[in-house]
């Protein structure tokens, strides 16, 4: 959810209090029911003796523990929610007490809160009497006070991002634990966990943990099992990296990334490439775009909704770089000579292997590619989540298990300090370091594999490279940036100088890390950085444009010949 004006006026947290009212009645009549089922079992055993009675008096004692749970786990949820309504309304008066604010003082919030001052603080006749000193002066206190107001809009916005964040996360979590406590007692699973690990040996700790029905509780009871486990390293009982713990918070976050993307992880499969799952794709990027859009700070996230047209569409075409291939053949004539160098040569084999791809070597290409989006997103996604729950405690918290490294926990880090300073160039260098974790750490293997295929991998990658095109506004291609230079042609008699070809090639391949680094450092990166910093408002509404609209005007099939075109003519000869 992308939060306006016009939305957060339209909050009203106090229905978060009438869903707890609705659990307290619908829990006194379930509390009423247990006691009367026990007293009944009570009374059955003063007229009924023998081992019937008896068994069925101990049933009716488990039974009313099992219900005793669902109290608890009701009452928990009720005081949850009662919190939340309370954070939420709060947050929400501040933030529209901000906006009320501006405007009182004459200045206009639009409804995406971009503060803007759209009149003057002095009339013409004013202008005209006091001395330009005077009304250069004013008009300074002016533009002061319109930055003030940006500035504690933009900070009540950020704020409300984050009490929103934490306490859906709190409700979705007690709500959870209702549900799945009352399957246990539908299913008849009569197993608690102890209330705390304090005070247990590392024997008892250990076959705790290697308990089926402890393992089988932690899957069905994440939020409950985090508290016990996280007490449990807190209390330096369980070591922060001890495997069992470590995969449980990995999977934990990811788990919440997942549902806040609103995907299935078990739809989710890449081998059965990009029409399977199309849906899921667009849910990646567009949940990527609404980090970004309530929480600013996280500009990784911004900038992967912003280029992933750029993938999306290739994940579709991949077959089109086969079709291009062969138009280009179709004109090969018409390729111009590269005297003396044999480039033209290696062009002419690299097409022909282009054209002659298999299907199943596009399948592979194109699994790779969603194998690849799903790597980043289980990685980013989940680091994201813990961070806007837990802020950098939860982060920290990550890196000593051994999630990750002590150099993406300082990014994350870094981003927080540079919130809290009002420091752009810490925010904007903890992203940084996001995204080369991204490129170096995450999918740095896959294109290896990729360019390592035998007999396609390099030409198919090299092709990858010529044709991809990003989009975000400013960025060039890799041929654009880095384009192949033939130079120092001579003639091989006279050494007469013919200077140099650039051509339309590119000079390096996007899946060598270096190569892709560069790029990224020197023209996509920088691009996107000064987009945020001199549209920020154009960049937002990009962000919050409809993706699948995006996917369209990157698709191969919309620019196939404009590359063809450009692979036959885009040729300089520079003396």
């Amino acid at each position: 959810m992308t939060y306006t004006v016009s939305g957060v006026r339209a909050w009203r947290p106090e229905v978060l209090n009438d869903v707890a009212d609705g659990l307290v009645t619908a829990l006194d009549a379930f509390e009423g029911e247990l006691e009367q089922a026990l007293r009944a079992a009570d009374e059955a055993t003063g007229t009924w003796g023998g081992a019937a009675s008896d068994a069925a008096h101990a049933r009716a004692i488990i039974e009313n523990r099992m219900g005793r749970r669902i109290v608890a786990a009701t009452d928990t949820a009720i005081s949850v929610l009662r919190s939340g309504a309370k954070e939420l309304r709060s947050v929400r008066d501040h933030v529209l007490a901000r906006v009320d604010d501006a405007v009182g003082e004459g200045f206009s919030v639009s409804d995406e809160w971009q503060v803007t001052d759209t009149g003057s603080a002095l009339s013409a006749t004013a202008r005209q009497q006091l001395p330009p000193t005077e009304v250069a002066r004013l008009d300074a206190e002016r533009r002061a006070r319109l930055a003030h107001h940006a500035d504690l809009v933009g900070d009540a916005l950020r704020q409300l991002g984050e009490v929103d964040h934490r306490a859906s996360f709190a409700i979705d979590g007690a709500l959870d634990e209702l549900r799945s406590t009352g399957k246990d007692v539908t299913a008849g699973t009569d197993y608690a966990p102890p209330k705390t690990l304090t005070g247990m040996t590392p024997a008892q700790l250990g076959a705790l943990l290697n308990d089926p029905a402890f393992a089988a509780w932690t899957a069905g009871h994440p939020d409950a099992a985090k508290r016990l486990l996280d007490g449990a390293v807190d209390a330096g009982l369980l070591p922060p990296k001890d495997p069992r713990y470590r995969g449980f918070l990995d999977q934990f976050w990811e788990r919440e990334a997942l549902e806040g993307a609103g995907i299935d992880i078990d739809a989710w499969d890449p081998s059965k490439g990009t029409a399977a799952n199309a849906a899921i794709i667009e849910q990646v990027y567009t949940y990527y775009g609404g980090l970004f859009l309530n929480h600013p700070e996280l500009q990784w996230a911004g900038m992967a909704n912003m280029i992933g047209p750029s993938f999306a569409g290739g994940f579709y075409d991949l077959g089109m770089i086969r079709d291009i291939a062969r138009r280009v053949q179709e004109a090969g004539g018409d390729l111009p000579d590269i005297p003396f160098t044999g480039t033209d040569d290696d062009l002419r084999k690299a097409i022909d292997g282009l054209a002659k791809l298999s299907d199943g070597e596009l399948h592979f290409y194109e699994s790779t590619f969603l194998s690849m989006q799903k790597e980043i997103f289980l990685d980013q996604a989940s680091m994201h989540e813990a961070y806007l729950v837990g802020g950098t405690a939860e982060i920290d918290r990550l890196q000593r298990a051994g999630v990750f490294d002590d150099q993406t926990a300082q990014a994350w880090h870094d981003i927080a300090d540079g919130v809290a300073r009002d420091d752009p160039s810490l925010v904007a260098a903890g992203n940084k370091e996001l995204l080369r974790r991204e490129q170096w750490d995450i999918i740095r293997d896959d294109y290896d594999s990729m360019r390592g295929r035998p007999v396609t991998g390099e030409v198919f990658t090299y092709a990858a490279t010529l044709v991809g095109a990003p989009s975000i506004p400013g960025a060039h291609t890799f041929p654009q940036q880095f384009p192949l230079v033939v130079d120092n042609l001579e003639l091989p008699v006279s050494h007469t100088s013919l200077g140099e070809l650039v051509t339309p090639l590119p000079d390096g391949n996007i899946s060598v890390a270096d190569d892709r680094w560069k790029l990224v450092v020197t023209d996509t990166l920088p691009a996107y950085q000064h987009l945020l910093a001199t549209d920020l408002q154009g960049a937002r509404d990009l962000i919050a444009s409809d993706f699948g609209d995006r996917i369209g005007e990157q698709r191969l099939t919309e620019r196939a010949d404009e590359i063809a075109e450009r692979l036959l003519t885009d040729w300089e000869y520079r003396r």
